[in-house]
């Protein structure tokens, strides 16, 4: 993995979740407490300190906005739920408001288009990833946030499985029958590749590598490695053992461009 290529780092662009971050301890699943992502949505701004003398917000709206909360979360679960059974093709706006207890026409109010629920199943898989990680990452640069990270996808897939299998689906169907899905599978797979491309820039910098490694197609190698085996795991429900094989596969290729192989 010699001859190092000049990296254009993929720009996250994803939008932010509303969701509060968790300390680690105990991360729930894609959809559990705290509100859902929305779509494209951004960071709440930083109070406005002039507001604090205005009214406060009705006990009867900050009710109907609670509910509204709570019914996309039921949605997205049950889009996650149908959608790991049975594919996309499987999981109609009207399904998913039956099997989240509502009517048939609600999804398709609340989300517009099928797309778009899609693509709010993505954001909120995601964003529980990114809580997932925070804790794991603390402290840690370089090699030792690289093996983390590599941990971290292993760990999710198998404490997750129902919403790993919806996410890794909804990639598979991006390449067949839900091609309208496909940039925004680029975008994850680039949102995943540049946390590799990051550690692996810190681990150069602190002097991990050995001279001359290609940090792009080290980044690329080590997710393949990491999305055969996780959708090799999910295909036969075993997943017990895939945090542990995926450090020993990655472990293989971290000792080709560390500077020191024999610590890994």
């Amino acid at each position: 993995m010699t001859s190092r290529t000049g990296a254009d780092r993929a720009g996250r662009d994803m939008g932010e979740t509303q969701a509060g971050k968790s300390d680690g301890a105990g991360v729930a699943g894609p959809l559990g407490g705290g509100p859902v992502p929305v779509l494209g949505a951004r960071a709440p701004a930083a109070p406005d300190p002039a507001a604090s003398g205005r009214e406060a917000e009705p006990p009867a709206r900050r009710a109907q906005a609670e509910r509204r909360r709570e019914s996309d979360r039921r949605m997205l679960r049950a889009a996650i739920q149908l959608i790991a059974r049975n594919g996309a093709r499987g999981a109609s706006l009207a399904q998913i408001g039956v099997a989240a207890g509502y009517s048939r026409g609600l999804p398709a109010e609340r989300f517009g288009t099928k797309l778009a629920l899609l693509g709010a199943v993505m954001d909120a898989s995601l964003a529980w990833f990114d809580r997932y990680l925070e804790s794991r990452l603390a402290g840690k640069s370089g090699l030792a946030a690289l093996r983390a990270r590599v941990l971290s996808h292993g760990e999710g897939v198998r404490d997750s499985s129902e919403a790993a299998i919806c996410l890794y689906q909804l990639m598979v169907d991006a390449s067949g029958p839900e091609p309208e899905l496909a940039p925004r599978v680029t975008l994850l797979h680039a949102t995943y590749r540049e946390g590799f491309l990051r550690h692996l820039a810190e681990a150069e910098a602190a002097g991990e590598l050995r001279p001359g490694v290609d940090l792009e197609r080290t980044a690329g190698v080590l997710l393949s490695i990491i999305h055969g085996l996780c959708l090799q795991y999910l295909g036969t429900g075993r997943t017990g053992m895939l945090p542990e094989d995926a450090m020993d596969a990655c472990d293989r290729v971290i000792r080709d461009v560390a500077a020191d192989p024999s610590a890994f």
